[in-house]
């Protein structure tokens, strides 16, 4: 009886241990999510630099669509400094799309007076 009640109660801590383990948040500061935002602008950053090159981009599209850019950039270290929350990395996301959309846009628009 009295090994029946051991073996009960091993049973019972490692249940309970394991659900303990299960209800914890894990430590998450944000580094991979800032990585892969990071990486998005820069190629959004070359994407500019290829439609100056190829001149499907003046002047004008240019310092826009780089201001917006050098912003967001600015924008993600400036909330990465303490780790990224959640609502962050949706408003960088969010902007970074915006971003993606308008260079997708100008550089289709053959507007192409002002040229570098």
């Amino acid at each position: 009886m009295k090994n029946l009640f051991i073996a009960g109660l091993v049973v019972a801590s490692t249940l309970l241990g394991s659900t303990a383990v299960f209800a914890q948040t894990p430590y998450y500061n944000g580094q991979s999510a800032y990585n892969n935002l990071n990486t998005r602008i820069q190629s959004d950053q070359q994407r500019i630099a290829q439609g100056v090159q190829n001149g499907t981009l003046n002047r004008k599209e240019y310092n826009r669509l780089q201001a917006r850019s050098v912003q967001l950039q600015s924008s993600l270290n400036r909330y990465a400094y303490n780790g990224l929350q959640s609502w962050e990395i949706r408003d960088i996301q969010r902007r970074q799309e915006a971003l993606s959309r308008s260079i997708y846009r100008e550089k289709r628009d053959y507007n192409h007076r002002n040229r570098y």
